[in-house]
């Protein structure tokens, strides 16, 4: 086998006073020969993505000015 992804994601919204709490977590892995080498670039890409989808969600509900 080359490689195998697997992953897992759960999100779960909460009441906070008047706003939503957004949790959310992901658990992934990457096997075979792909994830020996491939499991750190995986890591490292997951992170720059969740930044960004947490800077356009915020950006989405923003109030407007």
């Amino acid at each position: 086998m080359v490689g195998r992804l697997t992953a897992k994601s759960i999100t779960k919204l909460t009441k906070a006073g008047n706003e939503t709490k957004v949790l959310y977590s992901v658990e992934s892995s990457l096997a075979g020969k792909l994830g020996s080498i491939g499991q750190p670039v995986l890591r490292s890409k997951a992170k720059d993505m969740e930044k960004i989808f947490a800077s356009r969600l915020r950006a989405a509900f923003e109030p407007k000015a």
